[in-house]
């Protein structure tokens, strides 16, 4: 009860949380949950969803990054081969192993670590390019730069804080050795350019991952609902269940009610009809029982017949199906029972009536019960017998006889 309650109040908790940050989303332009659980299982969900992609990211930035060297000796003749070195020996290498690592069940924990050290390899290398290398081909390489930005901002799944890291020390390195070695003309334009360029991809990024969140949090929300409708189609469909089987009982005594005994009834001698199985049903009656509910009162006697009910239940099968058929009437249906079978079961609920002392305020009282059996076995697509006619009529008999006995109508129709 303790956990059920615990687990309760956490699923509470959650969805106020969910509920707190999608209305922050909509207000507020900060891309970070207040909740940190929330923001932990945004991060994980994230990484996840981003893996593909970042994959696809690595291998096609380390194949252009590769085939881009097919430019050196054309654009920076003077510095090939350090360029060669730098690309094929240093950048190249890191995608590749950072690569191989993305199949490694830790690498989500560590993705925005590594592409953000793939970025600042891939960019660095370019500015290294640009610093070892003369005019004019030193000019132009901050083209490189430009497409390593693009591919931290919108490409590599970066957050936006991970991708500003990049990008931003990219910049600010090829600023700083591009303002000692770079006509003003050509500093400034390219400066113009660079800063631009990472202000429209830092706000392609955040709105990506203000995207991401919102989505996430909508899923999130789904997901609840889901459960929850779920969950209350399962407890609809368990108050169905129950109420039907509580349509099926006597609200005394838990036995079967009538309604209940005559489906199964009909079920039974369908099956007996098909397969010439014999089927048997047992009217009990207790002998005297309006005595019982005039001098002791009804209370009294509803006392008795759930005590009848419990001894019942106990002298039957599991197969068989016992139920309250009126007032102080019982009957079981025995499935498969010849007459050796249901006379037997009668006479072990009679002994066991008879053995009934009920305890009152004036001193206990002693049950009997007369008990009618009939038991057919029709042959294929004859008539339905009237089996429950047969049975009252033995039970009959046995008041007749003096109470207290077993009274059996064989198939045949003679009694016993």
């Amino acid at each position: 009860m303790g956990d059920g309650a615990a687990a309760g109040d956490k699923a509470a908790v959650y969805d106020k949380a969910v509920g707190e940050a999608m209305r922050a989303r909509a207000a507020s332009p900060r891309l970070r949950f207040s909740d940190p659980a929330l923001e932990r299982e945004f991060r994980r969900d994230y990484a996840q969803r981003s893996l593909r992609q970042v994959r696809i990211s690595l291998v096609i930035g380390g194949l252009l990054y590769a085939l881009f060297g097919l430019l050196d000796p054309w654009v920076i003749p003077d510095a090939t081969g350090e360029a060669w070195l730098i690309r094929y020996a240093v950048v190249c290498p890191l995608i590749a192993g950072i690569t191989l690592f993305s199949f490694h069940r830790s690498f989500p924990r560590y993705m925005q670590a590594s592409m953000v050290l793939m970025g600042l390899a891939a960019g660095l290398g370019i500015t290294a390019m640009i610093m070892l290398a003369v005019p004019p081909g030193n000019y132009l390489y901050y083209a490189g730069l430009l497409l390593v930005c693009t591919f931290v901002w919108t490409f590599m799944r970066l957050r936006v804080g991970p991708a500003a890291i990049a990008c931003l020390t990219i910049v600010a390195l090829y600023e700083f050795e591009a303002f000692f070695s770079t006509p003003s003309w050509i500093f400034v334009n390219n400066s113009f350019f660079m800063i631009s360029f990472n202000i429209v991809g830092l706000s392609a990024c955040y709105y990506m991952e203000r995207y991401a969140r919102a989505d996430f949090l909508q899923q999130r929300v789904i997901e609840r609902q889901a459960g929850q409708l779920g969950r209350a189609l399962e407890d609809m469909e368990s108050a169905r269940a129950a109420a039907e089987e509580q349509a099926r009982h006597d609200d005394l005594t838990g036995l079967y009610n009538r309604r209940h005994f005559q489906e199964v009834f009909e079920h039974e001698v369908a099956r007996s009809r098909r397969s010439g199985e014999p089927v048997a049903a047992i009217l009990m009656d207790v002998d005297h029982f309006k005595r019982i509910n005039d001098s002791l009162g009804h209370a009294m006697g509803d006392r008795v017949l759930v005590d009848l009910a419990q001894r019942i239940r106990a002298n039957v099968r599991e197969v068989d199906v016992p139920c309250r058929y009126g007032g102080e009437e019982f009957a079981i249906l025995l499935p498969g029972a010849g007459v050796p079978q249901a006379t037997a079961v009668a006479e072990r609920l009679r002994e066991s009536v008879d053995a009934m002392n009920v305890p009152t305020d004036t001193g206990s009282i002693s049950l009997t019960a007369s008990l009618g059996v009939a038991v057919t076995a029709p042959a294929p697509d004859s008539a339905v017998p009237p089996l429950m006619e047969w049975a009252d009529e033995a039970m009959y008999r046995a008041k007749r006889a003096g109470r207290n006995k077993v009274v059996c109508r064989e198939p045949e129709g003679k009694p016993a």
